[in-house]
């Protein structure tokens, strides 16, 4: 099962699920949130962050106002963080 945000597992999934099907349960988060404890993607918000400071920065050094005229795409892949919880699902008591 995949889930949009890690906090959804813990909130719907969980309470609706028997012990059983929980076992038999599998979940993955496309936005991983290390307190939840739910394997998924690490979006790397702080690194891309960074590239759009560094663009910013290099449009004023270059004295650029407004929209580039030939804008550019940088893309920041993400990484797979495989966490404890969850997989296959554990009720916690």
């Amino acid at each position: 099962m995949v889930v949009a945000n890690a906090h959804q597992v813990r909130e719907f999934f969980l309470p609706a699920l028997s012990s059983a099907q929980c076992g038999a349960t599998a979940v993955v988060c496309l936005d991983f949130a290390g307190e939840e404890n739910v394997s998924g993607m690490d979006q790397l918000f702080e690194k891309i962050g960074s590239h759009a400071i560094d663009a910013l920065v290099a449009q004023i050094h270059r004295n650029e106002r407004g929209l580039p005229e030939n804008p550019t795409v940088t893309m920041v892949e993400g990484r797979w963080v495989d966490s404890w919880g969850y997989y296959p699902l554990r009720l916690k008591k």
